[in-house]
């Protein structure tokens, strides 16, 4: 999980450019590591939003995707149907048969 005393990129010796002795009794330095925490948090925030809206583009994409296979087999379902009805009871489209 940490490598090289980081972790997903955030070093874990210190936070905002800070040393844990540093920030220790420190106001202004725990200020400062509370403003990058929150930065930190809300990027975090977004990137899960933006990752929650591509899993439903996606999802949205494959859903569409499906339809349209399901509706082409229907289609082509349906014509075979339809023709070999015809050619079975001998019944065909009046243009199609009429002797010009």
């Amino acid at each position: 999980m940490s490598k090289g005393g980081n972790i997903l990129g955030i070093g874990t010796d210190g936070l905002a450019g800070l040393s844990v002795d540093e920030v220790v009794g420190n106001k202004v330095a725990v200020t400062m590591v509370m403003h990058y925490y929150k930065q930190l948090v809300d990027e975090n925030a977004s990137m899960k939003n933006d990752l929650n809206t591509a899993r439903t583009y996606v999802m949205g994409y494959d859903r569409k995707s499906t339809y349209t296979k399901v509706a082409a087999w229907l289609q082509a379902l349906g014509a075979v149907g339809v023709d070999s009805r015809a050619i079975l009871t001998h019944r065909f489209h009046p243009i199609l048969t009429h002797p010009c």
